[in-house]
């Protein structure tokens, strides 16, 4: 894994305004994000559908910082080519989703993206022990959603400490 000591201050499209896009984009960059982040679910995999490729393009003209995305979908591995092209710097998937993780992401790496997993909570951390060489990052949510303001499970804290070790442990 990349070292695990590297700050990433992305910014979520979700939180902007799709109207103003690439003003909130330069405001953002201008403010410290070194990241957009982009989250498509195909309402399959998550709940509800969200943005897809072509918001992607749109975030792709409007700014230079480098693009984040966290594919929430069935079979991620179909899209990975698409999102290289479309100037992706970073994909996430979740390890739930691949039938083949290590393949998925190597395939990220092959194609010049950085790669990571994203772990529901109540998958086994273990789940990621064969692949933590190929991550760049690992996004573990500390719960299933919900309202924004509900406390997290105290598990979760446990389950960011375990993962922490086992970073360390690999790097």
């Amino acid at each position: 894994m990349t070292s695990s000591r590297d700050t990433i201050w992305s910014v979520s499209v979700r939180r902007l305004p799709l109207a103003r896009l690439g003003e909130s984009l330069r405001g953002a960059e201008s403010g410290g994000a070194n990241e957009v982040n982009v989250d498509i679910c195909d309402g399959t995999f998550a709940p509800g559908f969200s943005l897809g490729f072509e918001v992607v393009e749109a975030i792709r003209d409007a700014t230079t910082l480098p693009i984040h995305v966290h594919l929430q979908a069935e079979r991620p591995e179909r899209f990975i080519a698409d999102l290289s092209r479309l100037g992706c710097a970073a994909l996430t998937v979740p390890i739930e989703a691949c039938t083949h993780a290590h393949r998925a992401f190597a395939q990220i790496r092959d194609l010049g993206m950085k790669s990571g997993a994203s772990v529901n909570p109540g998958t086994a951390l273990t789940t990621l022990e064969y692949v933590l060489p190929l991550l760049d990052r690992v996004v573990l949510p500390v719960d299933e959603g919900g309202p924004a303001d509900r406390e997290p499970p105290p598990a979760a804290f446990e389950r960011v400490r375990i993962l922490r070790e086992n970073i360390d442990y690999h790097e």
